[in-house]
């Protein structure tokens, strides 16, 4: 699912696993014709990587939210839209 988005100063990241970013130049994925990967891969500021952490859940996180599907837009039937912006995570 897509990751949650959460402001980094108000989480604790220590004891969680790290996933790092590209090594040496990123590399930029657009489907977008105008896109120009070296443009991407030479600009600084879209070079700029930031680490993601792995965390993990329990049994009884996954009961608490399959219980409570009905609570979110698009399984309690408010809300009719598809696609990534719609990915239940947590």
């Amino acid at each position: 699912g897509t990751p949650s988005r959460v402001d980094r100063r108000t989480v604790d990241v220590s004891r969680l696993e790290e996933q790092r970013g590209d090594e040496g130049l990123p590399k930029g994925f657009s489907f977008d014709p105008d896109f120009d990967p070296d443009e991407f891969r030479t600009t600084p500021e879209l070079r700029s990587q930031l680490s993601c952490y792995v965390t993990r859940t329990t049994a009884a996180t996954a009961d608490l939210v399959n219980s409570n599907l009905d609570e979110t837009p698009t399984y309690g039937g408010w809300c009719d839209a598809k696609g990534p912006r719609y990915c239940p995570s947590i």
